[in-house]
């Protein structure tokens, strides 16, 4: 039997999973970029290769991702009744001050990787100091943010998309003791093996009761930190990130030298759009200038 797993990021860590849980497949896995969705050739090659298997697992990219829409029809389309769908797994409730900046339909490299702090966005775009910029860490602003609540928040968007395909991460979700996410996006091996088992068991194929977790590959890449208040008020214990806040001036400077790169202060294109402005907002209400 062969296994085609077709998403983002996490589609490699998924397809490894599976893999462990059930070797007797074969299992191919292609990850999409968001550029893929204005390639025809990838397009019907992609296509062509999920309908050559037994089995494609497909993700729902298209709800987060509306360029990848024609991509994941065309896929959908060629594998027929031979397709399955599964969720990204899209989380901010460890994470809400990261964010991404685009730029024609690009992420901008940021502090680390693609990913920025919303609140150092807002302050270079309006003209705070680095050295003030690196005082808004702090509870009242977070409070003022929303982000004692982004927990929450994510909870109750993720839920619906999990068992809109038949998936339940509730075991995650339910008080976790740690961030079982590196970035918003970027989950750990753990959530990934659970794609992977509820895929499989969905799909009526046998598979190890237990199995070893993969390699964690995603780890090896950028890392957001959970805010220290945050954390202690989710209870969540600390865990190793690519930049700390014990560091947060030299992440100041290095943040508004990525962002001096662009042509404009506007930051109104992406996802990130509204956690920016909500950030400017509060600056504009709450910094003495």
């Amino acid at each position: 039997m062969k296994i085609g797993v077709l998403g983002n990021c996490q589609a490699h860590g998924v397809a490894q999973c599976i893999r462990l849980l059930a070797p007797q497949v074969e299992v191919v896995s292609r990850s999409v970029a968001l550029t893929d969705g204005d390639k025809p050739e990838v397009i019907t090659a992609l296509a062509a290769e999920m309908a050559a298997c037994d089995l494609a697992l497909i993700q729902t990219l298209e709800e987060v991702q509306p360029r990848l829409t024609g991509l994941f029809e065309t896929a959908l389309a060629k594998s027929g009744s031979r397709a399955r769908r599964w969720p990204p797994v899209i989380f901010r409730g460890f994470h809400p001050d990261c964010v991404y900046v685009m730029r024609d339909g690009l992420a901008m490299d940021g502090i680390v990787g693609p990913y920025h702090s919303a609140l150092l966005c807002a302050a270079w775009a309006e003209g705070l100091a680095p050295e003030r910029a690196a005082g808004l860490f702090n509870a009242f602003a977070y409070a003022a943010l929303g982000y004692f609540d982004a927990f929450d928040e994510a909870v109750a968007l993720l839920e619906p998309r999990t068992r809109r395909h038949g998936f339940d991460l509730s075991a995650f979700l339910n008080v976790p003791a740690a961030p079982f996410m590196h970035t918003v996006n970027h989950p750990r091996v753990e959530i990934l093996q659970s794609v992977a088992v509820q895929a499989l068991d969905l799909a009526g194929i046998a598979r190890s009761p237990t199995a070893p977790l993969p390699e964690d590959e995603l780890a090896q890449g950028p890392v957001w930190p959970a805010y220290p208040e945050l954390a202690q008020r989710g209870g969540w214990a600390p865990t190793p990130a690519s930049w700390s806040l014990s560091d947060i001036g030299a992440v100041a400077r290095q943040a508004y030298e990525a962002l001096d790169k662009l042509e404009d202060r506007s930051l109104g294109e992406g996802p990130g759009e509204q956690a920016i402005q909500r950030a400017r907002d509060f600056i504009r209400t709450h910094v003495v200038r």
